[in-house]
């Protein structure tokens, strides 16, 4: 806690489309995930190889889960995030 972590974004066609590269995120805490069957990727790893974020591919809405602050004073280029998450509320929004 009270650190940022490197984290890595590899490409994606979800939540995470536009991020890239590496980016700096707030610490969340020290859990670790497993991964339920096939229909999860992850989209982002640290510098330790630990998972940072993941995709759930199945059912009707994206599903998403990260262990870091997108929010955090800490995480850099945070409007990144920020800005693709309001695009996919935006077009939910709209379709609906």
């Amino acid at each position: 806690h009270g650190s940022s972590r490197l984290v890595n974004f590899k490409e994606s066609k979800g939540v995470f489309s536009y991020m890239r590269g590496d980016y700096y995120f707030a610490s969340y805490n020290s859990l670790c995930v497993s991964l339920p069957a096939a229909s999860s990727e992850v989209v982002a790893i640290n510098q330790n190889n630990e998972v940072e974020a993941i995709e759930i591919k199945e059912g009707k809405y994206p599903s998403i889960g990260v262990q870091f602050h997108p929010e955090s004073f800490l995480s850099h280029n945070k409007k990144d995030l920020q800005n693709v998450w309001k695009s996919i509320v935006d077009d939910f929004y709209l379709a609906h």
